[in-house]
């Protein structure tokens, strides 16, 4: 073999130890999976929250379903991802609903978002029931915290440094808006009816009522029959004799239905009352007694 070949070999000999070195180094330089793209300034878009409720603004219960959906930004990468999502009552302690060990878990969230597949729109969906709220007014809060991973420029080393070094990681927060709602769940009290136990003679009998709070809808049924709705104080007319019922109904704006106490009641048509037959079989006794009391003193005189 001649002095030009034994270097050609050496020179590629050389060349292929170059080459796997480079190769071994890119490896251990990249350790997260291919695709991913390393941001040298942090990427501080903040995801989309909507937090939904059902349509009402006031509940008769004190379980307060709830539906937040989030949606990541079309800019996020792979270093960035959702932190924790918690939600604020009445600006009390934050109760944390997911954190970012629950979120890597597939099972615990509706959309894959840690490495999705399109980094564009991915809403996640989180549903949930506050219970135990009392009533009164309310106000319920989101709070969605993100973050961003990036390696700056001054941070990247050749081949074995710059990898070891941890990232450093920009975080931020992100709020729904807040929403405010009302829990009732009291039934109207209603109280003071006019109505009361007793006789009543004529066919019209005044209904009066008080009710503790706005009513939605009034109603009354008159033995047992079915409710009629009023706008309020009335007057119960056409009345038959006899015995009657009566109970009220009020729902306020939240669909409680308050119920009076029944009133039972009767009724008779006043009419004019006959003559005395006591009196008129007196005043004949009377008559009788007077007209032979007569006769007596006229015979009397003729016998004379």
């Amino acid at each position: 073999m001649g002095r030009s070949a034994t270097l050609l070999i050496i020179t590629a000999l050389a060349i292929l130890i170059v080459a796997t070195v480079q190769t071994v180094n890119t490896t251990r330089a990249n350790p997260y999976p291919s695709g991913a793209v390393f941001l040298e300034e942090p990427d501080t878009t903040p995801p989309s929250v909507s937090l939904q409720l059902p349509t009402e603004s006031i509940y008769n219960v004190s379980s307060i379903s709830y539906y937040l959906v989030v949606v990541k930004p079309s800019t996020w990468t792979y270093d960035n991802y959702l932190s924790s999502v918690e939600y604020v009552l009445d600006n009390e302690t934050p109760v944390v609903i997911a954190d970012r060990s629950m979120l890597q878990n597939e099972s615990n969230y509706k959309a894959d978002y840690y490495v999705p597949s399109n980094l564009a729109v991915q809403p996640l969906g989180f549903k949930g029931n506050i219970k135990g709220v009392p009533d009164g007014g309310h106000s319920l809060t989101f709070q969605v915290r993100s973050v961003s991973s990036y390696f700056p420029i001054e941070m990247r080393r050749q081949y074995f440094d710059w990898w070891r070094g941890e990232p450093e990681v920009y975080s931020y927060v992100t709020a729904s808006s807040t929403i405010h709602f009302t829990v009732d769940t009291s039934p109207p009290n209603i109280s003071n009816l006019s109505v009361e136990d007793k006789v009543y003679s004529s066919t019209d009998v005044p209904l009066q009522f008080i009710i503790n709070e706005a009513a939605s809808q009034i109603s009354y049924s008159l033995d047992n029959h079915a409710n009629v709705t009023i706008n309020g104080n009335t007057t119960l007319t056409g009345l038959v004799e006899g015995s009657h019922s009566l109970t009220i109904y009020a729902n306020d704006a939240a669909g409680n239905m308050g119920t009076s106490q029944t009133i039972y009641f009767t009724v008779t048509q006043s009419q004019s009352e006959p003559f005395p037959t006591a009196f008129v079989a007196a005043a004949s006794i009377i008559a009788i007694v007077m007209v032979s009391a007569g006769l007596l003193v006229y015979f009397k005189k003729r016998k004379r």
